[in-house]
């Protein structure tokens, strides 16, 4: 899952290296990255009113996500160190609404945290 994960984040053409990687069960079902794709349903509102419809590494995978399902989420800087992928606010949302019951991400020294949802 790592290597698989790391090579499609170090492969997208965005500034941030970022993959989520949706288990369901002991199955991965999707990797996703940060993409130029869009959603409307997962449209991001900044409190100046501006609108982002680009997907988040997190939302790219939330598309194919059921109830119980969970995500790990890793960022790679640009020397291949793992980084902080914490979700953002937008992104946790979207996890909530979907019914993900556990949230795996690397922090800034490159270690595994994990939270319940």
């Amino acid at each position: 899952m790592y290597s698989k994960a790391r090579a499609a984040a170090l492969a997208n053409d965005r500034s941030f290296h970022l993959a989520a990687v949706l288990v369901r069960g002991k199955s991965v079902i999707k990797i996703g990255t940060n993409t130029h794709k869009t959603s409307p349903k997962y449209g991001r509102k900044y409190k100046n009113g501006d609108m982002a419809f680009c997907l988040h590494a997190e939302t790219n995978v939330l598309r194919f996500a059921r109830p119980g399902d969970c995500i790990t989420v890793m960022r790679w800087g640009a020397r291949g160190e793992l980084s902080m992928a914490k979700p953002c606010a937008f992104c946790m949302e979207y996890i909530r609404a979907a019914g993900i019951k556990k949230v795996t991400y690397s922090d800034w020294k490159g270690n595994f945290k994990t939270f319940k949802v």
